[in-house]
């Protein structure tokens, strides 16, 4: 009982650091739907998805690797994180010089100005995302909660305010300054600096003692190896979720206005204060299924149990987020984009199928089964891909909301069959 009601805290407390954090972030980017024209906002969120990819690359995957490394081998804490940390720095320079590179022949991607500035907040991301992991793994969980509150919290803030003033500037001084989406970019990186400055704090007033057994070459090699699969889980991932951008961006954009990006990614504003949920329950119980991992009865028992309760927080999220699609697109995103809320009543119900799968995909990461996510995701990725193209070249005459409900229908479609892969090997 004890075990179980100090997993339910940790959940409440990563939960609500990450939700309050998620809900000024969300708060912020409807203002920022309100502030910036259609084509700006589309820029910054366009922007936004290819950074987001591009942070999968830079991490590399050592987060999970470093939660689960840490919880089975505590002796290798520090040496584990300081490696991570070089690696990241050098992982998110080399990542944002080839974005930059790449976005300067391919529009597809971004504007370059908006990558680079982008590109330079992986840096304090990576670093503060691995001291919070490594800080998960040592059961701190509290601790690392208040690193991604503050990084979220001030990247939200500053984006917001660094807008206003840019705008405010702009508009009364006539200032040469960039436009809101570089503004809001700055915002970020000056955010997760902040984060990595909680994180330093945090570790050196600390007066736990942490293991000091260095990383040897070997082991770095090993560790680089062993980090491969799940850098390829969070790119397949990742991927899967920011596939439709494109394809929204290729099919569905034209010169006219409104941007079709922009209307397709702002009901996912709301969206994602919903995914919290089950992404948080993954990331607090994958240590616990990696120290059950040597009583089997009882870790069946336990994904029986989380399984049940996935379900049920699936069916009540996803239904009050189609019973208040209107509403919260009122609420949220105002009247402008009011016909988007069948849009967000619709993708609203791939919270189901997330929150069911969350337990599974902790399973197959602690027993060292992540291989099969990759195949999964990549697998849900070629038909979603298969399913766009086809949709696109049937709705070329169509408006753009039927256009992109269809998009939205095929993201719903294929996580459920997300599910059913990972039920396989369950």
């Amino acid at each position: 009982m004890v075990k179980r009601s100090r997993f339910v805290t940790n959940f409440l407390a990563l939960l609500t650091s990450r939700a309050a954090a998620q809900l000024v972030s969300v708060v912020a980017g409807l203002l920022l739907v309100r502030l910036l024209a259609d084509a700006v906002f589309g820029a910054y969120s366009l922007a936004t998805t290819t950074i987001g990819l591009a942070g999968i690359v830079a991490d590399f995957g050592l987060d999970v690797l470093l939660i689960r490394e840490i919880a089975s081998k505590p002796d290798r804490a520090l040496g584990l994180l300081r490696t991570a940390y070089i690696l990241r720095l050098i992982f998110s320079t080399s990542i944002t010089l080839l974005l930059v590179i790449l976005a300067t022949t391919n529009d597809l991607l971004g504007r370059p100005d908006l990558l680079l500035i982008g590109g330079l907040s992986l840096i304090p991301r990576g670093l503060f995302r691995a001291s919070a992991a490594g800080l998960t793994a040592q059961g701190r969980i509290k601790d690392a909660a208040i690193i991604e509150a503050v990084a979220g919290l001030s990247s939200a803030f500053l984006s917001f305010t660094l807008v206003i003033i840019v705008l405010t500037l702009r508009k009364n001084f006539l200032f040469p300054l960039p436009d809101g989406a570089a503004a809001a970019l700055w915002g970020m990186v000056i955010g997760n600096t902040c984060g990595w400055w909680a994180a330093i704090h945090i570790q050196t007033s600390s007066t736990t003692s942490v293991a000091r057994r260095a990383v040897s070459r070997s082991e770095l090699g090993a560790l680089l190896w062993a980090a491969v699969p799940f850098v390829l889980v969070a790119l397949a991932g990742a991927g899967f979720q920011s596939l439709d951008i494109y394809m929204v961006k290729q099919f569905h954009w034209t010169d006219a206005s409104p941007d079709a990006v922009a209307l397709y990614a702002a009901p996912f504003r709301i969206l994602n204060v919903l995914l919290l949920v089950p992404t948080v329950w993954g990331v607090v119980a994958l240590p616990r299924y990696t120290r059950f991992l040597r009583k089997p009865a009882a870790l069946r028992m336990l994904i029986r149990r989380d399984s049940f309760t996935t379900l049920l927080m699936g069916l009540a999220l996803s239904a009050a987020c189609t019973l208040l699609a209107y509403p919260l697109t009122a609420l949220g995103l105002g009247v402008t984009y009011l016909a988007t809320a069948p849009i967000l009543g619709l993708i609203g119900w791939m919270t189901l199928p997330a929150c069911m799968s969350a337990p599974l995909i902790a399973l197959l990461t602690a027993t060292n089964r992540q291989r099969w996510i990759v195949i999964s995701v990549v697998i849900a990725g070629v038909g979603s891909l298969i399913a766009n193209i086809v949709w696109g070249y049937t709705a070329v005459n169509a408006d753009v909301i039927t256009g992109l409900m269809g998009v939205a229908a095929i993201k719903v479609g294929a996580m459920v069959m997300l599910l059913g892969l990972y039920w396989l090997r369950r």
